[in-house]
């Protein structure tokens, strides 16, 4: 018996098969390295920046107290035979001579290539340790501020002179002589003195004039 023609007309097409979605691609790489290297940059580059800002206010607050603040004017120099003090020691300036052409011993004699302005100076030991007198420590400065040290080759001439590195006990005092060869046209201002090598020192000044 031959199929019904009309059942196999009315018969639904079988359905298309549904197309197949695309799997998305999973971007993790991308992800970590925007969290692990694009935002701590960020954050590090705000950081800074926040650090700048507060140093710069800082800094400009700072310099502007420093500016408001006045500076603090040195102490006049003390007068000559009047007590000063620098660290442990206690130092009198006793007289200043200026016009000295040598010293020593006529043999030894050392002659200066101006004038030697010899300055006669009482040294005491006020600590409760040893310490050491350094002439070439001790500075004479002139009217203009230009600084001279001391002749150590003519304090050691000056026969019984205590200046040259002389260790002093505590309770001790010395008395020397400190030869400073400067020109003839020589106009003197202050001393400053120092005990040890007066790194640590705040100097002692003392006005001086020399005698006629």
């Amino acid at each position: 018996m031959a199929p019904h023609r009309g059942a196999a007309q009315g018969a639904a097409p079988a359905p298309a098969p549904a197309p197949k979605k695309k799997k998305k691609k999973k971007k993790k790489k991308k992800h970590r390295f925007r969290n692990f290297v694009v935002f701590p940059i960020i954050l590090l580059v705000i950081i800074i920046a926040a650090v700048n800002a507060g140093s710069s206010g800082d800094s400009s607050t700072t310099s502007t107290k420093s500016a408001s603040k006045p500076k603090a004017a040195d102490a006049a120099p003390a007068a000559m035979g009047s007590s000063v003090t620098a660290g442990d020691f206690v130092f009198v300036v006793n007289s200043m001579k200026c016009g000295v052409a040598s010293v020593g011993p006529d043999v030894l004699a050392e002659k200066a290539q101006g004038q030697f302005c010899l300055v006669k100076v009482t040294v005491t030991n006020n600590g409760k340790k040893p310490g050491t007198f350094n002439d070439s420590s001790q500075a004479l400065f002139d009217s203009a501020g230009a600084k001279y040290t001391p002749s150590s080759s003519a304090d050691i001439a000056i026969e019984g002179n205590q200046v040259f590195l002389q260790d002093i006990n505590p309770g001790n005092t010395v008395n020397g002589t400190l030869a400073f060869d400067v020109p003839d046209s020589f106009s003197a201002d202050h001393i400053e003195l120092v005990s040890g090598l007066g790194v640590m020192d705040k100097p002692a000044k003392v006005a001086v004039s020399a005698s006629s």
